[in-house]
This record gives C-alpha cells, sequence and structure tokens, in this order.
C-alpha cells in the first residue's frame, strides 16, 4: 500500500498506522478490554442524558438517545474549548424534535457539570493519593 501514496509523509503516517495496529496482533484482551470499557462508557453516557431528561420532566424513547447522544459528542470533537459550544449545539439540534429548546440546552449543560464534576473529582482523588508513582512511568 505504500507505492500508492504518493507523498513521503503520507507513506509514513500509512507505516506508523500500521506499525500501531500490528502492535496488538500478541495483545487482543487488551484490545478487546479497551473497546468493552469505551462501549459502556457510551451506554452510560446515553443513560445520562436519558435520566437527566426524565428529571427535566420529559418522556421520550430511549432509543432516540442512541441515535443522537454519539452523534453530538462526535460532533462535539470539532475544534472549540473543550467541546462546549458545539456540544450544546448538537444536543440542541438533536433533541429539539422530542423536547423544547430549553430543556435540551438545560440537559447539555447538566451533563457537562456532570462530565466536570466527576473529573475534577477524578482527578483530586488522583492528586490526594500521591499522582503518577515512579514505577508506573514508562521508561525514558
Amino acid at each position: 500500500l505504500l507505492c500508492l501514496v504518493p507523498f513521503p509523509k503520507g507513506r509514513k503516517l500509512l507505516a506508523d498506522l500500521y506499525h500501531a495496529i500490528h502492535g496488538y496482533k500478541h495483545h487482543k484482551g487488551v484490545l478487546f478490554t479497551s473497546l468493552l470499557l469505551s462501549w459502556a462508557s457510551q451506554i452510560i453516557l446515553v443513560l445520562i442524558h436519558y435520566f437527566m431528561s426524565l428529571a427535566l420532566a420529559v418522556s421520550s424513547p430511549l432509543q432516540y438517545y442512541f441515535l443522537a447522544v454519539p452523534i453530538s459528542c462526535f460532533i462535539s470533537m470539532a475544534p472549540s474549548l473543550g467541546g462546549v459550544g458545539v456540544r450544546e449545539a448538537g444536543i440542541l439540534f438533536f433533541l429539539n424534535r422530542i423536547m423544547p429548546a430549553e430543556k435540551a440546552l438545560a440537559l447539555s449543560l447538566l451533563v457537562s457539570a456532570v462530565i466536570y464534576g466527576f473529573s475534577l473529582a477524578g482527578g483530586i482523588v488522583f492528586a490526594i493519593s500521591g499522582g503518577l508513582k515512579k514505577k508506573t512511568a514508562l521508561p525514558q
């Protein structure tokens, strides 16, 4: 495949991608566990959106959240300050069909507060527990 890429930088990128994927050939358990954790966290995020919308007195089918939330999370990867603004616009766009705009915006802000709250709590616990230990750091 490298001969099909006309630019040296592209060839190097393709070779690096191949070696990164090939490195997991003998670590299938780690790859499976990471995929499982990723799917579980995405399902939890969808359920957080669903239950918070129920708390805002919006009853809508759960299936719609499984479509709208991952797409809006993908959209939030666009360049912005931590996804703030882009995430709200995505949630507003997709959930505006099943709830009023002000409740969709409130839902997005509540979920952002939960995400940042858990991140802050995890950071504090990590800092109090001593942070990164020397034995777990990668060798130089």
